[in-house]
């Protein structure tokens, strides 16, 4: 039975290739699971417009996440906490305390986007890492003072 494939299998294929397999592995298990859908020329047409339409989007997303690298490269946030002795902080700093300094600042990140290279336990300088896209990455200075 010849099928297209829909979703990425390291058995199988790519996204809309075609593919010849028996007819019970198909109607039993790839259909009903939504992996193939049976062969016909409209739908890999449809299929490769969706593609095209795909890496499109992927480019604007990219160009836009270079475009805020740019714009952090001159970015240091400031995260107000509270600390007792010897400048340890009750708690620690998360990525959440990160992205609202930088809402202060004017830039809005999603919060799963932020890492730390080491756990933020006292006041000083850190830096943090930002992955903007799977391709582009970038590092910010973050100043943690107290309250």
């Amino acid at each position: 039975m010849k099928v297209i494939i829909l979703k990425d299998l390291d058995t199988l294929g790519k996204v809309g290739q075609t593919k010849e397999v028996k007819q019970g592995y198909a109607v039993n298990f790839l259909i009903p699971q939504g992996y193939v859908c049976e062969f016909c020329p409209a739908l890999v047409k449809k299929l490769e417009e969706q593609k095209k339409i795909k890496e499109l989007h992927e480019k604007k997303e990219k160009e836009n996440a270079l475009k805020l690298k740019e714009k952090l490269a001159n970015v240091s946030c400031t995260v107000y906490a509270n600390a007792g002795e010897e400048d340890k902080i009750f708690g620690s700093i998360t990525n959440a305390d990160v992205q609202k300094a930088l809402e202060r600042e004017g830039t809005v990140i999603d919060k799963k986007c932020i890492s730390f290279e080491e756990e933020i336990a006292k006041l000083g300088v850190y830096k943090v890492r930002i992955k903007l896209n799977p391709d582009v990455e970038t590092s910010l200075k973050i100043w943690v003072v107290k309250k």
